[in-house]
């Protein structure tokens, strides 16, 4: 079973045809979702001020006033996500790989590290350290990443090597 997270919205990977018939042929299960604030759940960019950088700021910022990272609470959706696949009979006991792209990635790291029926996941074109937002802070979409105080406790690069050998990749 695939899990894929496209930061562009799953619109985008439902239309790539040659995508799907791979996964097709090779009986893959597709497993495609927008986490809150992506694709079409994402906030009007009409309601976003330009000059933070963020395509989600007023929504991060949100989040981190009630005290919980957007980052969590898309970790949340993720978890959510492999329960319910893994509650349906006809999907049970399949192995779950995890496909994520962009400001996914942290997202999709925390997943795997937390939920160990998560048995691989893959990321594309995403940050892989926290410490690169402190190397380079005038990026785009950083908010979207932000944990307070995260890198008192941990990196990304931790939570990847605790997560077990292999299960967690950035193949770029």
């Amino acid at each position: 079973m695939v899990l894929c997270l496209n930061e562009t919205g799953k619109e985008i990977l439902l239309n790539d045809e040659t995508r799907l018939n791979n996964l097709a042929t090779q009986g893959d299960i597709l497993v495609v979702a927008d986490l809150r604030g992506y694709g079409e759940t994402a906030d009007p960019a009409s309601l976003n001020d330009t000059k933070y950088w963020n395509n989600e700021y007023r929504n991060t910022m949100i989040s981190l006033h009630i005290g919980k990272s957007i980052v969590g609470q898309r970790v949340t959706d993720i978890i959510s996500l492999v329960d319910f696949v893994a509650s349906d009979p006809r999907f049970s006991g399949h192995t779950i790989k995890l496909e994520a792209n962009g400001t996914y990635g942290p997202v999709a790291v925390h997943a795997a590290y937390l939920d160990k029926r998560i048995a691989r996941t893959e990321i594309t074109r995403s940050v892989k350290s926290y410490r690169e937002f402190l190397q380079n802070p005038m990026q785009r979409e950083v908010y979207t990443n932000v944990i307070p105080g995260v890198l008192n406790y941990y990196d990304l690069k931790d939570l990847a090597e605790k997560s077990g050998k292999g299960r967690v990749a950035f193949l770029d």
